[in-house]
């Protein structure tokens, strides 16, 4: 099933570890008319917030060997 903005990060969430599991469970509670709103404002301030690397990320042995 293919899942977009908030919803496709709350089905995301579901699948992670905690605590982004439990945020995936409480995140169903917005209402819907909000949910895609507060997903947008995140979206576009998210490198404000967070940062923007200049080059993508090249994981050592240990953390390479978590991914698929």
């Amino acid at each position: 099933v293919a899942y977009g903005k908030w919803r496709g990060w709350l089905e995301t969430a579901k699948a992670m570890p905690a605590p982004w599991r439990w945020l995936g469970f409480l995140g169903a509670i917005i209402p819907p008319p909000l949910d895609d709103a507060i997903y947008d404002i995140i979206q576009r301030n998210r490198f404000g917030w967070f940062g923007k690397r200049a080059e993508c990320l090249v994981p050592d042995e240990a953390l390479a060997a978590r991914f698929l």
